[in-house]
């Protein structure tokens, strides 16, 4: 079931959703998103949807354009 709508079906307030939807995306993804000054703890959770989604969007194509990550640092240990 989608996140969105699953959300509308519990009685869960907007913070106790924020700490699922965090708790529910890539540790690395949540991570930087915080590190960034982008979100904390009390982003709206439309908020943190919107950029996880925008972030997740860059990282692909990113990777389309240049490789995955773990591929440029195993390159760059050869050298």
């Amino acid at each position: 079931m989608d996140f969105c709508v699953w959300k509308d079906l519990t009685q869960y307030n907007e913070i106790a959703l924020v700490g699922i939807f965090r708790d529910g995306l890539n540790k690395r993804l949540a991570r930087k998103l915080v590190e960034l000054g982008q979100l904390n703890e009390i982003s709206s959770l439309d908020i943190w949807y919107i950029k996880a989604v925008e972030f997740e969007r860059a990282r692909r194509s990113a990777e389309g354009i240049f490789g995955q990550r773990r591929q440029f640092i195993e390159e760059k240990r050869i050298i």
